[in-house]
């Protein structure tokens, strides 16, 4: 996510509150304030990720204050509460035994895809609590009936089901000191679920996200398959930062889980898929980047048809992306395609001759109608994961243009011997 004008005085806002924590002198704090100002108007660019440009700024912000982690009590405060909270947070996820108590993972009623899908909105929940910070008391019912209301109120985006599917191995980026304690439930569903769950931490303290340190004296080793690290105190994840083995992890990843707002701004402008975005859209900047209102749970689920492909086997893939394409009477002859991924396609009274098609993709249900037409192309006609296509109808000045611009794609492409032939009398 790019860095946005109201970034300024939110990232020199929480400047001044570390700097609070850190010591009471208003000397250094003046001093502080003036070197990450300067440091901002160094870096400031609307052309940066935020959290690059943020970096930057704490880094002279501790370095000024000669404190390498001015949050250091507010990270136990954090988990001391986070874990008082956790026998309620286990009720929402497991469900109540007839004693009062949590269920536990064995005894829940519920089946394990609703588990994951309890235990994503729980912690996302938490993500949503400072807990420390806010001075949250785990016995106040005040807070205990904010947490449930959160949960009554659901993930705004859940895509938990579809994420359930593609737990075999999982990098979990972490977020938060306090939301790390609901984090480790979802580790023991993977787990249970049969994934391979590798932890991310920060590489060093910043703000109130876990290290490895944190992630020790958690027991956070028995809940995970590895722990890795970002390699430095950049906030979120910088790849040109990061270790090449967290890195070599992410790319090989079956699902990429990434919680908190940080983490999204680091990771939604780069070249990571398939991500889930899991966290409680609390700024406005990033509330418009991911498309929801302030102050949602948000369960968002980011795939490779969303993104370029990578280049295989040194030859450059072709990545077409057509929404809502609809053809009537289209007849094509000799056209090789490779990485075609198209969504909604509408198809009536297609006619092929020598199509090969590999990685064909089409989404969108249709119910009853199957891809009839394909069955009785040309014996030529080799395809895998094909799934449904829609039928309708349009007009004849739609098909037209829908024609022209089909045959501009496939002249950009450079695709040898491919013709639009005789689209129902015109063309």
């Amino acid at each position: 996510m790019k860095m946005t004008p109201r970034c300024t005085y939110c990232l020199m806002s929480r400047v001044h509150y570390q700097s609070e924590l850190s010591t009471k002198d208003p000397e250094v704090i003046a001093r502080v304030m003036k070197a990450c100002l300067e440091t901002l108007a160094e870096n400031y660019s609307e052309d940066r990720v935020s959290t690059s440009v943020a970096s930057e700024v704490h880094r002279t912000c501790y370095r000024v204050l000669n404190d390498s982690d001015p949050y250091r009590h507010v990270k136990v405060e954090n988990n001391r509460t986070a874990l008082e909270m956790l026998p309620f947070g286990r009720k929402l996820i497991f469900g109540e035994a007839a004693d009062g108590e949590a269920c536990t993972i064995d005894t829940s009623p519920y089946p394990l895809r609703e588990i994951f899908r309890r235990a994503v909105l729980v912690s996302v929940i938490g993500n949503y609590f400072d807990f420390g910070i806010m001075g949250a008391d785990a016995t106040d019912d005040d807070f205990k009936r904010r947490f449930d209301l959160f949960f009554r109120e659901g993930l705004f985006i859940d895509d938990t089901e579809k994420m359930f599917s593609m737990l075999d191995d999982v990098v979990y980026l972490i977020d938060n000191c306090g939301e790390i304690i609901f984090d480790r439930e979802v580790f023991d569903i993977i787990r249970r679920a049969g994934g391979h769950v590798t932890l991310v931490v920060r590489g060093k303290a910043i703000l109130t996200d876990v290290t490895m340190t944190e992630a020790e004296e958690l027991g956070l080793p028995d809940h995970v398959d590895r722990i890795l690290t970002t390699g430095t105190d950049s906030v979120g994840l910088a790849p040109g930062e990061a270790p090449a083995e967290t890195l070599e992890a992410m790319r090989k990843a079956s699902l990429i889980i990434s919680k908190g707002m940080a983490n999204f701004e680091s990771l939604s402008d780069a070249d990571f898929r398939p991500i889930a975005y899991l966290m409680r859209t609390k700024c406005e900047s990033v509330s418009e980047a991911v498309g929801v209102p302030m102050n949602k749970s948000v369960a968002k689920l980011v795939l490779w048809d969303q993104r370029k492909d990578r280049p295989a086997s040194g030859e450059k893939q072709r990545d077409i992306r057509m929404q809502a394409l609809q053809i009537q009477g289209l007849r094509i002859q000799g056209l090789r395609i490779q990485g075609l991924r198209i969504q909604g396609l509408r198809i009536q009274g297609l006619r092929i001759q020598g199509l090969r098609m590999q990685r064909l993709r089409m989404h969108r249900r249709c119910g009853t109608e199957k891809v009839k037409m394909l069955k009785k192309a040309d014996a030529s006609v080799r395809c895998r994961r094909v799934y449904h296509v829609w039928w309708c109808e349009k007009s004849k000045s739609y098909y037209q243009s829908v024609t022209k611009s089909l045959y501009r794609i496939l002249i950009g492409l450079s695709v040898k011997h491919a013709a639009v032939i005789s689209a129902d009398g015109f063309s």
